[in-house]
Formats: C-alpha cells, structure tokens, sequence
C-alpha cells in the first residue's frame, strides 16, 4: 500500500518545512537586518506572553461533546470522542495540554498537526500532535493530500488526509496557514534590532568610543582644559 502511494507523488507542495523556508525568506526580507524566526520571535517577552496567555486560555476552555435530544442537547458522556477531546487525546496528554500545544503552534507557525489513530471498528483511538516543522505535505496525481512526517531519530512516515487533523491559520492557498511571526516579521526584527542594540550600549558602560585631536605645541594642561 505505501510503495503503491508513494507512486502516486506527482507535485509537492512548494512551501518546505516551515523554519527552513522561514530562515531564507525573513533574513532577505527583513528590513532591520535581523533574522526572524520561532525562536528569535519567541525570545521577546511580548511575544511569549501573547503566545502564553491565548495558548493557556484556549487549552483551559471546555471542550464537550453534545447530542441532540427532544428538550434541547446534553452532554454525549458515551460517545467515543467525549473522552479523546474532553479528558485525553492520547497516553500522555491531558485535553488542556493537547490544545494549548496545538494554539501554541497555530501561532507560532500557522499551523497544527495532530495524527489522528483509527481503530479497527473505525472509531478514533487518539489524537498524536506532531510538530509542524517536521511536517510537508504532498499532492498526489489526483490532487489529494497526502503528510510526510519526520520524527527526531529522522524517520519518516506517510499519512493520509483522514489521518491527520490540520488545523490552519488565515491559510491564504487552503491547504497552508500563515504564520504570525511571518507576517509581522519587521515588527518583531525591529524588536530583536532594538534589544541587541541596547545590550551592546549596558555592556559598553554607555561610553562612546572616540578620539580628540589637539593642535600642534599643545600642551597636557592645555589638552585637559
């Protein structure tokens, strides 16, 4: 099935891994001379606390499953999902921290990942969240999607597009979000440019570097006057 698949390759999708395609393209474009990235951008304390604050918030918000009934809805305490989405999508996550890492990537990369594992039956067993830089997605011959992850030890595996859960941020072709750093790369340069500047002026001891010139035949005390 999977060299059947890979047959199937025709296009890739032009946009590489984000940070490799982010590095090119912020350190040519950037106007203050700095390169921007995640970890340059998150660097800024505004930034982390922006991230921070809508992250946590999100994760902390209810997240239930209902069904309809004759009086209105109520909680779907039985349905398989309930427990993915409201107490833990996989073995090792509680459903807060899944959603706060998955807002945290939305933005800071404009997009989340999460591999989705079916059961035999059909039903959804858990939600893996996968890391966006290790992420490319594929278009086959017909023009479906297919994901290419890389993991840490650098193996990669193809999923299908039901087999991950995408989610994107002001995606401008549909198929990728745009990240925020990105587009707000000269206000965080300016704010990188900024903070190294003035680093540089504390660790000087804010003392200007420079020299004085005396005409010829004066003397010390003359100089020091």
């Amino acid at each position: 099935m999977k060299k059947w698949l890979g047959r199937m390759f025709e296009t890739r999708n032009n946009t590489p891994a984000f940070d490799t395609y982010y590095d090119r393209f912020a350190t040519a474009q950037n106007v203050a001379g700095v390169t921007v990235n995640v970890n340059s951008a998150e660097s800024i304390s505004a930034v982390y606390a922006a991230v921070a604050a809508i992250s946590e918030t999100v994760g902390s918000l209810p997240l239930d499953v209902y069904r309809n009934t004759e009086d209105g809805r109520e909680k779907a305490k039985t349905h398989p999902l309930y427990r993915l989405l409201h107490d833990s999508p996989n073995h090792y996550q509680t459903a807060l921290e899944f959603r706060e890492q998955m807002q945290r990537h939305i933005l800071l990369r404009g997009n989340a990942y999460a591999e989705i594992v079916w059961s035999s039956a059909g039903r959804v067993e858990a939600l893996l969240p996968l890391h966006p830089d290790g992420v490319s997605i594929l278009r086959t011959s017909t023009g479906a999607l297919l994901y290419e992850t890389t993991n840490k030890e650098g193996r990669t595996k193809r999923l299908l597009a039901d087999e991950v859960l995408h989610l994107r941020y002001h995606s401008d072709d549909g198929i990728l979000g745009r990240s925020p750093i990105q587009v707000a790369r000269e206000t965080v340069g300016l704010a990188l440019a900024e903070r190294t500047h003035g680093a540089k002026m504390f660790e000087q001891g804010t003392k200007l570097s420079g020299v004085i010139e005396t005409q010829p035949g004066t003397t010390k005390v003359q100089a020091r006057e």
